[in-house]
This record gives structure tokens, C-alpha cells and sequence, in this order.
């Protein structure tokens, strides 16, 4: 084996082996919404968990998670900021209007979808959000997909591609 590929093997395990420590992290730190957090979320990288009524429905990474769950919450933000929000408006669309084949950006501005995506963007920031600094964005993008698994929210995080 070469160095390198020992090296690299050596950088799995010791993600491998921070998942579970991380997840445990994730799921004691502060429960809130993220008003409710007010200025404690920091201007760092780390994840992030939404949950609705003690369930974990998202799980996501961010360089920036003070940013990124604004993103999340806020009313003004688009598909592409508020993601999570247009996931959930997404599927309830296609649940009352018959599957749809448009693409994300024709949704986006059909002005059907519009309701649906404003009261999905209201009751994201009505979710609880929880984070944890982490620094390492292999780390991060590993622990992503662990926590999704593990946490049952594949039903939004979905890592399909485009």
C-alpha cells in the first residue's frame, strides 16, 4: 500500500470513527427555533439539524451556519436559500396538484406553487434547530449522509443527483 493511500485510509477511520461522537453532539446541544437561538448561532462551519415535534426532518452542513440556517428561515428566500422549504413545498404540491413535470426553476415560478412555498418557508422557521461547530468539511459532508441515515430524514435529504 502507499503512503498515500494508507494516509487517506487513515483520514476514514478517523471520520468513521467521529460520526457517532458527532451525532450524540448534535442531538444534546440547544433545541430552539432559530429566533429563539437569537445571536448564539455562530459564523462558523459546523451542522445543523430542523426537527418538527421532536422528530428530525433535515440535517445539513455549512461553512457559515448563522447564514445558512437564516437561509433556511427566512420569508424572503428562494429554492435555491431556503431549500429545505422547497423540498417540503415541493412534495405537498405534487400531492394536491398531481405529479408535476416541471423542472425546479418553472415551480419556482409557477405562481400555484407560490403559496405552498411560503408556508413552507414559515413553518421551517417554526422548527426547532440544532447545530454543532465542526471545522472539518470532510467531516461535515461524511456526517451529512450518517445523520440523514441514522436520524430518518432521508425523506428530504435526498443525495441524488441533478
Amino acid at each position: 500500500m502507499t503512503t498515500a493511500t494508507h494516509e487517506g485510509l487513515d483520514d476514514w477511520c478517523r471520520i468513521a470513527t467521529q460520526l457517532p461522537i458527532e451525532l450524540c453532539n448534535l442531538l444534546k446541544s440547544d433545541r430552539k427555533t432559530r429566533s429563539g437561538h437569537g445571536a448564539s448561532i455562530p459564523s462558523r462551519p459546523g451542522i445543523y439539524m430542523f426537527a418538527e415535534a421532536e422528530r428530525p426532518r433535515y440535517v445539513g452542513q455549512t461553512r457559515d451556519l448563522k447564514r445558512r440556517i437564516g437561509d433556511h428561515c427566512h420569508p424572503s428566500g428562494g429554492p435555491e436559500k431556503a431549500s429545505f422549504a422547497f423540498l417540503i413545498a415541493t412534495r405537498e404540491f405534487k400531492e394536491a396538484n398531481g405529479e408535476s413535470a416541471e423542472t425546479r426553476s418553472q415551480l419556482a415560478n409557477n405562481p400555484s406553487f407560490s403559496p405552498y412555498f411560503s408556508a413552507s418557508k414559515e413553518r421551517v422557521s417554526q422548527m426547532t434547530v440544532q447545530f454543532i461547530e465542526c471545522a472539518c468539511p470532510e467531516l461535515r459532508t461524511v456526517f451529512e449522509v450518517y445523520a440523514a441515515i441514522k436520524l430518518e430524514t432521508t425523506e428530504y435529504n435526498s443525495f441524488e443527483t441533478h
